[in-house]
C-alpha cells in the first residue's frame, strides 16, 4: 500500500510594500519547497499568515494555525486579534537584524546630545560660529537610561556599555546584563534620576501607553535628552513641548509618532530642539526574518516550542 503523502501547508504573506512582499514570497518558497507560499488573497484558507500592518479583513483568514508578525512590535496585531476573537498563536520576530540598527540610532542620538551636534547644525543654518568653550562633553561620559531590556533594548544596552558609557536599564522583570545597572518594578525613578539621555525601547501595552509624560520627564536630570524609538503612543506630545519650553529637557529625537506620516502642520516639524526621523530606526532584515519563520514553522509542525510566541497577558 503506498505511503500517504503529507498534506501541503499553505502560507500567505501580507505587506503594504509590494517590492518587499515579492522578494519575501520568493525567498520563503525556496526555503520551504514542500509548502505553498503566496501573496495574501481574500478568502483563501491558509495554515500560516505572515503580516505587517494588516487590516481586519486580512486577519480573518480561514483555517489559520499561526499568525506571524513581520516585525518586533505586536500591539496592533493583539488589538485586532482580540476584536476578532482570534485565538491562534501570534509569533513576533526576535531581533531579525534590528538590534544593530537600533544600537546605531541610539548611539547617534546620544552623540547629538553629548557633542551638541543639533546645536551645531542649527548654528550652521544661522551662519553662526559657536565658541568652542560653549560646547560640551568628554567622550563616553554621558549617563544613559534605557527603558525596555528585551531583545532590542538588551542588545542596545550591552553595546552602549561596551563603548564605556554608564548605562542603566529598566524592565518589568529583573534582568542581568554585563556592564549595565538593571532596575525593575518600583525602581524606575532611580534610573530616571541618573539618565541624561533616556532611550525608550519598551513594548506598547496598556501599562506603557503614555509613559513618556510630564511626571516621568520631570524626574530626569534638568536638560536631559529624550529618545523615542519604540511607539508613538508612548509619548504624550503636549508634555514633551512643555518639558522643552520649561528647560526640563534640552531636546529629543523621535522616530515614531501617534499619527504617521507626521502631519505637515504638526509643531514638531518646526521645533529646532526636536530631531524627526520617519520610523526608520530599525527595519526588518529579510534573510534573518525568513530564517526565524522557517525554523518556527518546522518547530510547530514537529510539535516543538516556537520562539517569539507572544504572551497576550503581557502584551509582547
Amino acid at each position: 500500500m503506498p505511503a500517504t503523502m503529507p498534506t501541503k501547508k499553505y502560507i500567505m504573506i501580507y505587506h503594504p510594500d509590494n517590492h518587499y512582499l515579492t522578494g519575501f514570497v520568493s525567498q520563503l518558497q525556496s526555503a520551504l519547497p514542500n509548502h505553498q507560499v503566496s501573496k495574501w488573497s481574500a478568502g483563501m484558507a491558509v495554515d500560516y499568515l505572515l503580516a505587517w500592518q494588516p487590516n481586519a479583513s486580512v486577519m480573518q483568514t480561514p483555517n489559520l494555525s499561526v499568525l506571524f508578525s513581520l516585525g518586533a512590535g505586536v500591539d496592533a496585531l493583539l488589538r485586532q486579534a482580540k476584536d476578532l476573537d482570534l485565538s491562534v498563536p501570534i509569533v513576533r520576530l526576535v531581533d531579525a537584524g534590528m538590534g544593530a540598527q537600533m544600537f546605531e540610532m541610539a548611539l547617534y542620538a546620544t552623540l547629538v546630545y553629548s557633542r551638541d551636534f543639533q546645536r551645531l547644525a542649527n548654528a550652521q543654518q544661522q551662519k553662526r560660529w559657536l565658541d568652542i568653550l560653549s560646547l560640551k562633553r568628554l567622550p563616553f561620559t554621558t549617563p544613559i537610561g534605557i527603558l525596555g531590556l528585551g531583545a532590542l533594548g538588551g542588545f542596545v544596552a550591552s553595546k552602549m556599555a561596551a563603548l564605556g558609557y554608564s548605562v542603566s536599564g529598566y524592565s518589568r522583570d529583573k534582568k542581568v546584563i554585563s556592564g549595565v545597572t538593571c532596575y525593575c518594578g518600583d525602581a524606575l525613578s532611580e534610573l530616571l534620576n541618573r539618565s541624561e539621555v533616556l532611550i525608550n525601547l519598551l513594548p506598547l501595552t496598556p501599562q506603557t501607553q503614555g509613559i513618556l509624560n510630564k511626571q516621568l520627564m520631570a524626574q530626569l536630570p534638568r536638560g536631559a535628552f529624550l529618545v523615542n524609538l519604540a511607539r508613538g503612543e508612548h509619548l504624550v506630545e503636549d508634555d514633551l513641548l512643555w518639558a522643552l519650553d520649561n528647560g526640563v529637557l534640552s531636546g529629543a529625537l523621535l522616530d515614531v509618532f501617534q499619527v504617521e506620516p507626521l502631519p505637515v502642520t504638526h509643531p514638531f516639524w518646526t521645533d529646532e530642539r526636536i530631531i524627526i526621523t520617519p520610523h526608520i530606526a530599525a527595519l526588518t532584515q529579510q534573510d534573518d526574518a525568513v530564517a526565524q519563520i522557517v525554523n518556527n514553522i518546522h518547530a510547530f509542525e514537529a510539535g516543538q516550542p516556537m520562539t517569539g510566541v507572544v504572551d497576550r497577558e503581557a502584551g509582547y
